[in-house]
């Protein structure tokens, strides 16, 4: 099975609720507060930056697999990665989510060489 490539929003928008490949810049980040700062929050998630600057999260904010492990932050933040699972144009969310796209069911996530 070909997995669409994603490095741009409007493959991911063309792509929604598909199993893609994404490619972009990995980096650490604390999960978003309404109305406050994420100064003082650990960052313990994660998201890509697409190459037109589009961010995607890696899983729902509120599912417990959002929060990345550290190995993987220290590895990973502030390089270019290739991750592959499901893409969605707006967050899953259980309850009130932020707006913006998200990867769930994240089955491959590696630094690009």
């Amino acid at each position: 099975m070909t997995r669409p490539a994603i490095q741009t929003l409007e493959q991911l928008v063309a792509a929604d609720g598909e199993e893609v490949t994404v490619y972009g810049s990995y980096v650490a980040t604390s999960a978003p507060v309404k109305g406050g700062s994420r100064s003082n929050r650990p960052a313990n998630r994660a998201l890509v930056v697409l190459e037109d600057g589009t961010e995607v999260w890696l899983e729902p904010l509120d599912s417990s697999s959002s929060k990345r492990r550290t190995v993987e932050r220290w590895k990973l933040d502030g390089h270019e990665v290739v991750v592959q699972g499901t893409i969605h144009r707006i967050m899953p969310s259980r309850g009130a989510g932020p707006l913006v796209p998200c990867l769930t069911d994240v089955t491959h996530l590696v630094r690009r060489r």
